[in-house]
């Protein structure tokens, strides 16, 4: 069974076996040591480890400003009224008296 020894946050710990790895909480700048590396590589760059990764937190999705809702039939009459008085009130204020 292989063996494994992990460095993560400047604790060592080991050797601890693949099932025990699992069951920690590892980071993707911890790094790990076993028979026949040379030296202690990160554990992302070692395939059979990689899937141990704990996900990175997301980035928080930008805030958008909601589209505007379309308006109603009510407030488009309402608007062409008050568009239309006021043309009328600009026209009788062109007038001569």
């Amino acid at each position: 069974m292989q063996q494994y020894w992990i460095n993560q946050d400047g604790v060592q710990a080991g050797p601890v076996t693949l099932e025990q790895l699992e069951k920690m909480s590892i980071t993707p700048d911890a790094y790990v040591w076993r028979s026949g590396l040379e030296d202690w590589v990160k554990v992302a760059d070692l395939p059979e480890l990689a899937h141990l990764l704990q996900p990175s937190t997301p980035a928080p999705a930008p805030v958008t400003e909601p589209e505007p809702e379309p308006p109603t039939p009510e407030v488009v009459e309402s608007q062409q009224e008050l568009n239309q008085a006021a043309d009328e009130e600009s026209q009788a204020a062109n007038e001569p008296e």
